[in-house]
């Protein structure tokens, strides 16, 4: 798997992606870039809401990116996370730790808008 500077985007950077954010574009314009499986059921949600086709999305983010898929461990580890972080942020949802285990099992860091991320080691926050 990939190194240290491998980079896991979640759902509102790849949003900000699409809506063409100068860094996010760096970042993956750089390569090394992941997605979690799960990411895709938001993608999902956001083309609904914007009445954009889903596959449209789809396609473009995995150009973009290598999808990491969810298995036993990083279902189990999400649980786990989401157990806790939900003792700091009652907001925090299980989306997000499937993209925080993902990230902290593969040694991502994780590219990211979305606020309840900002107290973790290894974001950058865009």
């Amino acid at each position: 798997m990939p190194g240290t500077a491998a980079t896991l985007l979640d759902t509102s950077a790849l949003i900000e992606f699409l809506r063409g954010n100068e860094r996010v574009r760096e970042v993956i314009g750089a390569g090394n870039c992941y997605i979690c499986v799960t990411t895709f059921a938001e993608l999902a949600n956001y083309a609904m809401r914007v009445g954009t086709e889903i596959a449209t999305i789809t396609e473009r983010v995995e150009k973009i990116c290598t999808t990491i898929y969810v298995d036993k461990g990083i279902s189990e580890f999400a649980g786990r996370l989401n157990f806790e972080r939900k003792k700091i942020n009652k907001d925090w949802g299980m989306m997000d730790s499937f993209v925080l285990a993902a990230s902290r099992l593969y040694g991502f860091r994780i590219l990211t808008k979305d606020m309840d991320f900002k107290d973790l080691e290894n974001v950058e926050m865009i």
